[in-house]
Parts: structure tokens; C-alpha cells; sequence
């Protein structure tokens, strides 16, 4: 939980993700007709159900740009914001995704898997449905210690 927002959005109880992009189908309505009604945007795209805000953020920034011109990094990470959450199935791929990052917080949690993330993110990377938060939000340290005292308590 790195990207600016995320863990405000996660103590809200909103538990989102975003990854960098702009969802095709509502670039394709855009190019079409540059309406700016949300009901003429389906928010699920691709597997992925995306956030109001990120349809939002879109009909704000997509007026901006000229047909085919590259949005921003952070532009993309405004439209790319989808319900649910990535994560991985055991510790140590979490650790090994955010190792050494800043500000990254480990969240433990139950959840229910949505689907599988892209090959490129990692094996056993999914984007989930949190169900409940088991720990409160650890730093790397604090995730360090608690992987190794389950280790000896196995």
C-alpha cells in the first residue's frame, strides 16, 4: 500500500486498487461521441469493475486530450482505480513485491479472490474482495517479525 491515497482510502474502509491505465471501452465511447453522462460508461471492463471515481476522474481529464495522445502515469492511476484489492496468497510474495518501498504498509487480511492479476505481477497475485482485517496495518519491520513469529509458531 504505496500509492498516494491508498492507505487513506484503506482506513476508509474503501478497499481499492489502481493500476496505470485508461479503460479501453470508455475511451472507445469517448472517441465515439465525447459524452459526458456516466450512464453511458459501463464500470466493468476487462474482469474489472472499476470505481465511480475513477469514471470520474476520466470524464474530467479525457476533455484534455487529443485522440491518441498518452495520459500521464498519475492520470492513468486516477482512471485505473478498481473495487478491490491486490494482493497475494502468503507473506513472503508480499514481502518480496514491496520490499525496501518507502511508506509501504502490509495489510493482513481475509478476502475473496476475484480474479488472477497479470502473470507479470507475481504467482499467486490476485485482485481480492477484502472480507476482514485480521491485524492492524504493519510497516515492513513490524511484517518481518510477524512472518517469523508465525514461522516458529508453526
Amino acid at each position: 500500500m504505496d500509492d498516494p491515497g491508498t492507505i487513506q482510502r484503506w482506513i476508509e474502509g474503501k478497499h481499492t486498487s489502481t493500476h496505470a491505465y485508461v479503460p479501453g471501452s470508455w475511451v472507445e465511447r469517448w472517441n465515439r461521441d465525447q459524452s459526458t453522462r456516466l450512464d453511458d460508461y459501463d464500470l466493468a471492463w476487462d474482469g474489472t469493475t472499476h470505481t465511480l471515481d475513477a469514471l470520474n476522474a476520466f470524464l474530467r481529464l479525457a476533455p484534455l486530450h487529443a485522440h491518441g495522445q498518452e495520459w500521464t502515469e498519475e492520470e492513468r492511476k486516477l482512471t485505473g482505480e478498481y473495487n478491490g484489492v491486490s494482493a497475494y496468497d502468503n507473506p513472503q510474495a508480499a514481502l518480496n513485491y514491496g520490499q525496501g518501498a518507502p511508506g509501504k504498509l502490509y495489510a493482513v487480511f481475509e478476502g475473496e479472490p476475484l480474479f488472477v492479476l497479470v502473470p507479470e505481477a507475481a504467482e499467486g497475485a490476485y485482485a481480492v474482495r477484502v472480507i476482514r482485517q485480521v491485524l492492524p496495518l504493519m510497516t515492513e519491520g513490524q511484517f518481518i517479525e510477524w512472518m517469523a513469529q508465525r514461522q516458529v509458531a508453526s
